[in-house]
């Protein structure tokens, strides 16, 4: 039971990552994506600072530094990058592209911190990727779409960029964590980066106090959310390789179409169904691997 524990922890934060989509689709409605990224990251950051400082402030490990640098870098890079691209791409075209992190994970995990999945569990990576992938194809594109896009489409190069990045940024996570703890490092790395694009947004003039009045429920619900999945995930982390616990969160998508037809009356559930089931297995070829069968 105690080897499955990653498993529960990474699914169960992988289901708060979907509930945390759900608000920031809403607050992007009525606020501007880089204020909500600021106000959001701000506030996570400071919570978790506080649940630090309650747990008692870890000791840093000589790497700690190094790797929060790195982790705060990439978050501005790739958030600059990710909110870039959605102005000037479809939704539909630029999240497939995400679904890579995994693949690449398989290579920087193992030049970053010597970690190396299982060959079995590699094919359960593999078969995760391609399920994300199916799964965020709208039903009025194909399957390569996305891919002729990269060709004609500078936010696809940007989105595809951010997918490589991703894969660099969650081993620089975990080794922060591996030099601190699960509470400090996401705290450090949230309330820097909230604060750069919150002064960004200052400096672009743009409207911070007013729309955070009419949105409160909705920032809070996502900060909660997204607070319970940090700790699940980083905790997840200590357990086991972040290929293998970065493939278990990617199950977010399954559970975001999922939410989508339940509470959003989403239409295409059916179409969707290939994708969910190439999930499924990648995850069960996963765990198999991990636990040593």
């Amino acid at each position: 039971m105690i080897i499955m524990l990653w498993f529960f922890l990474a699914l169960a934060g992988a289901f708060l990552v979907a509930i945390y989509f759900m608000q920031i689709k809403k607050l992007v409605k009525s606020m501007d994506p880089l204020v909500s990224a600021g106000i959001v990251f701000l506030l996570t950051g400071l919570s978790l600072f506080t649940l630090s400082a309650l747990n008692g402030f870890p000791e840093i490990g000589e790497q700690f530094l190094f790797a929060i640098g790195m982790s705060i870098l990439l978050n501005i890079i790739t958030g600059v990058l990710y909110f870039k691209a959605l102005k000037t791409t479809d939704l539909s075209l630029a999240i497939p592209m995400i679904a890579f992190t995994p693949m690449f994970l398989i290579f920087t995990s193992s030049i970053i911190l010597n970690e190396s999945p299982h060959p079995d569990g590699i094919i359960g990576i593999l078969l995760v990727v391609a399920g994300s992938y199916v799964l965020n194809i709208n039903s009025n594109r194909d399957l390569l779409s996305p891919f002729r896009e990269i060709l004609k489409s500078r936010g696809m190069i940007y989105m595809l960029i951010v997918s490589i990045l991703f894969s660099f940024l969650a081993n620089f996570d975990k080794l922060a964590m591996l030099n601190s703890d699960f509470l400090l490092t996401p705290a450090t790395s949230l309330s820097v980066s909230g604060c750069f694009f919150l002064a960004y947004s200052f400096a672009l003039k743009k409207p911070i106090l007013k729309p955070m009045q009419k949105t409160v429920k909705t920032i809070v619900l996502a900060v909660i959310a997204i607070i319970s999945s940090t700790i699940l995930t980083f905790a997840s982390w200590s357990m086991q390789i972040v290929p293998y616990v970065i493939s278990i969160n990617r199950m977010s998508v399954l559970f975001s179409v999922i939410l989508g037809g339940l509470i959003l009356h989403e239409k295409g559930m059916l179409n969707r169904l290939a994708g969910a089931l190439l999930m499924v297995a990648g995850a069960a070829l996963i765990v198999l691997s991990s636990s040593g069968f």
